[in-house]
């Protein structure tokens, strides 16, 4: 509800161009400051240097921040991880054994 309230007023255009930018910057975060570089004069991306949308800007950066949190924190990630790292442990233990022999 949060975001409905920042959205209030500002152009559809802007709105979705607002959303593209903040899920793009949760994957690259890096990619934010290269926008803000290369956009520094372009009204369009305003939001960035605290213009017009720059509230949703920080809201939606927030939600896409916590929501590729809270994917990495499932327990499919989670899983994922302690398997692969059983399966080096396995191979460590293996190579040790080997060596062990000689």
């Amino acid at each position: 509800m949060r975001n409905a309230n920042h959205a209030a007023g500002l152009e559809p255009e802007l709105v979705q161009r607002i959303e593209k930018v903040a899920a793009f910057i949760s994957r690259k975060p890096q990619f934010e400051n290269t926008l803000r570089t290369k956009e520094r004069t372009n009204p369009r991306f305003a939001f960035l240097f605290g213009g017009r949308g720059h509230a949703l800007f920080r809201s939606k950066l927030g939600d896409a921040v916590a929501d590729s949190t809270s994917q990495f924190s499932s327990g499919a990630v989670i899983s994922r991880m302690i398997r692969k790292v059983s399966q080096v442990h396995m191979k460590a233990a293996a190579v040790l054994c080997w060596m062990s022999r000689g």
